[in-house]
């Protein structure tokens, strides 16, 4: 490559280059090179670079350790290339090679860039210490800085002078104890360090136990807005004291941490995870606080903190994988409080009325594996309503049938709760626009009360039914959703017969998913809605059996069709007869038909708009109609269909001039032809 030497720009990022080309430090003209990957080779040595002075943008380094000499690394010339913006420089993550430190603290010295770089990262560097020009005043444009994988420095450069540095993250290191004044750095008495950091990240440091903060309250930190401390097991404190522009606060997993919060009056979202020596009620002086998120906390006792609903802003509050938490506060959630996510808290057993006596605002409230919660509150203002694997919990429903239980609820989903849920009445949800119920193992009908079956569910445009082992039966007279749009049923094994009076009732109706239902017979009298356009049916064997009654050639809006056989039963009668597809059809699927051998009474060569064909496992065709495939099909799939594939061979398969006009032909995973 080094005979091109007007080539401005080289892009190798993502590549998996282990060296690189011959006389690249003839490549003089060069204004990008994305990578640059060190090599003992003759070619690939870091020194090649010194004379790329115009390179600007990001230049990544990678495995540094093959520098043999510290001089040739000098030799790159860093400091000379005024117009790059970044700069990555990475060893190997491989104590096996890794070399020795001196040797590495040697090369990262003599890597010095220039002034005026905005951002620098230094990854899988085994050097005992730092640079002495990392944290120099003199980079007064660096706006941010990671140090990544530095595992053998014991101390940290004084980063707290460079007064541009926006951004600081700081991850996995070994031998760190303490982040003390030098991490500040000196100046005159005015002086405040990290003057414009807004983003703080310290993460995975092993042996970290002491954080000594600046001398004066609030003199560190000063725009600080996000704080993010992360996997240091023995950090045992401080925190800086007032963080006054601080909206975003973490703390995961710092299990010997003890302290208070800090005074944070603009902070919106605070999470803490296993701390539990934080002192949580220090969050009385967040008064801005909108998102709180508490996971894996075991000091919190019985119940939450009473200072909960002093917090008057918050918005959202998730509880994770609290085990000794039992009940929620009596005296109430705070006052706005819009979101509520409890997971995973193992014997919480209720949600008392009291704990919304304060609160009108509640949205949506989320439970999931709360294994003993056994009952919450009705809440009319609810929008969302997500119960998961909570068996023991009790739906609340009234006595009352005359009006709506739920008069704001959009949202309900319920998956493998509610073993006592019976029947459903839809009846107290009029404003629903998803239901998702699944696995509710003694639900066993959908229900509408007498007297309500005028109602129209007009808000509801998804129903997904599935793993109801019990459902017997929908509403009698049908679904009064005019708007729905989409229905699945899946793996209801009682289900006898799908709604009635689709045709008329279910008029918006464009996808209609039956899968695993082996008791379905028909489809209702009347037939399919009009305006369908997707239909499949997977493993429904007695439907299957009353193809000739199906009547989709009706349907004047169909576009997808999928059918799938039961490998079990066989399925060999299925096709004996003619079955009529719409002409509109653009996508048809056959799947799981062992027995099949002829595709002769699906007329294909009718099916004018057809575009992609798809079959699989249909182990006994051997052929394609002998009145061939519409011109109109782009696209083939066949798997495992091995007597087929066989006569497909490309130009010499009895099949293939049947197909040879596809574009676009897969058998078992290879492209035949595009």
């Amino acid at each position: 490559m080094g005979r091109l030497i007007n080539l401005r720009h080289l892009k190798i990022d993502g590549t998996k280059l282990e060296r690189m080309p011959m006389e690249m430090s003839r490549m003089k003209n060069l204004r990008t090179l994305t990578t640059f990957v060190v090599s003992k080779h003759t070619g690939s040595r870091v020194g090649e670079l010194r004379d790329l002075s115009h390179l600007s943008g990001t230049l990544a380094i990678f495995k540094l350790q093959n520098v043999v000499d510290a001089r040739d690394a000098l030799e790159s010339n860093m400091k000379r290339k005024e117009c790059l913006d970044k700069l990555e420089l990475n060893w190997e993550d491989d104590n096996a090679i890794a070399g020795d430190s001196q040797d590495a603290a040697s090369v990262l010295e003599k890597l010095q860039p220039h002034d005026n770089l905005k951002e620098l990262s230094i990854g899988c560097y085994y050097g005992a210490k730092f640079p002495s020009w990392l944290g120099d005043p003199s980079f007064i444009n660096m706006v941010s800085l990671q140090l990544s994988n530095c595992k053998n420095c014991a101390s940290l450069p004084p980063l707290g002078q460079l007064r541009s540095l926006q951004n600081l993250s700081i991850v996995k290191n070994d031998v760190l104890r303490k982040v003390g004044q030098e991490f500040y750095g000196n100046g005159p008495s005015s002086f405040k360090p990290f003057g414009s950091l807004q983003t703080l990240v310290f993460k995975e440091m092993s042996e970290w136990e002491e954080w000594d903060c600046f001398g004066v309250e609030g003199g560190e930190f000063p725009c600080l807005n996000e704080l993010h401390i992360e996997c240091c097991a023995k950090l045992k404190g401080d925190l800086p004291k007032h963080l006054p522009l601080l909206t975003n606060l973490v703390i995961l997993e710092c299990g010997q941490l003890v302290c208070q919060l800090p005074k944070a009056p603009s902070i919106q979202h605070l999470n803490l995870k296993e701390c539990d020596k934080v002192v949580l009620r220090s969050a009385v002086h967040m008064p801005s606080l909108t998102e709180l998120e508490v996971s894996n906390i075991c000091s919190i006792q019985v119940e939450l903190p009473p200072i909960l609903h002093k917090l008057t802003s918050l918005r959202k509050l998730v509880i994770k994988e609290c085990q000794n938490l039992s009940s929620l506060p009596e005296m109430g959630l705070p006052s706005m409080l819009e979101i509520l996510e409890i997971k995973k808290c193992g014997i919480l057993e209720t949600l008392p009325e009291g704990m919304i006596q304060n609160n009108t605002r509640l949205q949506k409230l989320s439970t999931e594996e709360c294994d003993s919660l056994t009952s919450f509150p009705s809440i009319s203002s609810l929008k969302s309503l997500e119960i998961k694997q909570c068996g023991k919990v009790e739906l609340p429903l009234p006595e009352e049938t005359t009006h709506s239980y739920y008069p704001w609820l959009t949202s309900l989903h319920i998956d493998g709760s509610c073993d006592s849920l019976t029947y459903f009445p839809l009846a107290f949800f009029t404003k629903l626009e998803t239901l998702y119920i699944w696995g509710c193992t003694n639900l066993e009908s959908l229900d509408i009360p007498d007297g309500l079956h005028n109602m129209d569910l007009t808000s509801l445009p998804s129903i997904h039914i599935q793993d109801c082992p019990n459902l017997v039966s929908f509403p009698q007279g049908g679904l009064p959703a005019s708007n729905l749009r989409q229905l699945r049923i899946g793996y209801c094994n009682k289900l006898k017969s799908l709604p009635q009076r689709m045709h008329t009732l279910l008029t918006s109706l464009e996808d209609l998913e039956i899968y695993d239902c082996p008791e379905i017979v028909s489809f209702p009298e009347g037939g399919l809605p009009t305006n369908l356009s997707s239909l499949e049916i997977w493993n429904c064997y007695k439907l299957m059996e009353s193809q000739k009654e199906w009547g989709i050639q009706t349907l004047p809006s169909l576009r997808k069709l999928s059918i799938s056989g039961d490998t079990e039963e066989g399925s060999e009668s299925f096709f004996e007869e003619w079955l009529l597809l719409p002409s509109t059809l653009i996508s048809l699927q056959i799947l799981n038909f062992p027995d099949l051998k002829s595709l002769d009474n699906l007329r294909l060569q009718n099916l004018t708009s057809l575009q992609t064909l798809r079959l699989y496992k249909c182990f006994k065709l051997k052929s394609f109609p002998t009145q061939g495939l519409p011109s109109s099909l782009s696209i083939l799939l066949i798997r495992d269909c091995p007597l087929l594939i066989k006569r497909c061979q490309r130009d010499k398969g009895k099949e293939w001039p049947k197909i040879a006009h596809i574009p676009y032909v897969v058998m078992d995973g290879e492209v035949i032809s595009s």
